[in-house]
């Protein structure tokens, strides 16, 4: 689980395919691609452009999956003149801020040349609009602040859990001692 961005392009505009995403991904630097353009070119499962800075070691990935098919058409809210792409952009949490710095001007980017917006479930944005980068990098610098408070409290609250049972193992083992050296 990390930190996410959701892409959108206005109702009206064509789906954004991998076809779009595979030139833009290439001519980015410390990018691979899941699987290769060789083993599944049309994207007919997951891929994953996954960014590595060995310097930084920062890592993150854009994913895109092609959505299955449809039964029915689903028509959405009247009011809401956005369709949601199979693109995600997934930083993972308890990570250092470089992390978000090095990501949102590759999301900046995107929207630009592939005319995409962008949607920040964590800040409850309802609508899509184009990355401002500072909220964004402070929604994943709060987002991810809320996780390492979380895993401490949590981490707290075992400490304490354990030596209570410590302590009550000890009162179990000394009232033992106690009724046996009473016994006698």
């Amino acid at each position: 689980m990390g930190w996410i961005l959701e892409f959108y392009r206005r109702v009206g505009q064509t789906e954004l395919v991998i076809e779009e995403l595979d030139p833009f991904f290439a001519r980015q630097p410390r990018f691979t691609r899941e699987p290769q353009r060789e083993v599944d070119p049309l994207a007919e499962h997951e891929v994953c452009f996954f960014y590595v800075n060995p310097i930084s070691r920062v890592e993150f990935a854009f994913t895109f999956q092609t959505p299955p098919e449809a039964e029915e058409e689903d028509l959405g809210r009247a009011d809401f003149s956005f369709e949601a792409t199979a693109l995600r952009l997934e930083l993972p949490l308890l990570q250092h801020p470089e992390t978000a710095q090095e990501a949102i001007p590759i999301v900046e980017e995107i929207c630009l040349q592939l005319d995409v917006l962008v949607r920040d479930p964590q800040r409850e944005q309802e609508l899509p609009a184009r990355p401002d980068a500072a909220v964004l990098i402070r929604s994943y610098l709060g987002w991810n602040q809320e996780a390492q408070e979380t895993l401490a409290y949590l981490e707290d609250r075992r400490a304490r859990y354990l030596r209570t049972a410590l302590a009550l193992v000890g009162a179990v083992v000394i009232l033992g001692i106690l009724l046996l050296l009473g016994g006698r």
